[in-house]
């Protein structure tokens, strides 16, 4: 979630996301982003109510598609 909110708005192809997560570059690892994307979309609507705001860029990736907002701690 941190890559993707830190290029809010942006496409991050799922090679890149693969190797922040140290997924394989395979199919496997690209099964494993997608089942993880949607334990996120499932858990965000039951505990908060709210949709995930993660889309999937076909043939791409994945886009944060809402702005983020950035917490600093004092």
């Amino acid at each position: 979630m941190a890559a993707l909110m830190s290029c809010a708005g942006e496409n991050i192809s799922r090679q890149t996301l693969n190797e922040i997560l140290n997924y394989p570059s395979d199919e496997y690892g690209n099964r494993s982003m997608d089942a993880m994307v949607r334990r996120l979309r499932k858990k965000s609507a039951q505990e908060l109510q709210e949709n995930l705001p993660v889309q999937t860029v076909h043939a791409i990736g994945y886009c944060f598609s809402s702005p983020a907002i950035v917490l600093t701690g004092n």
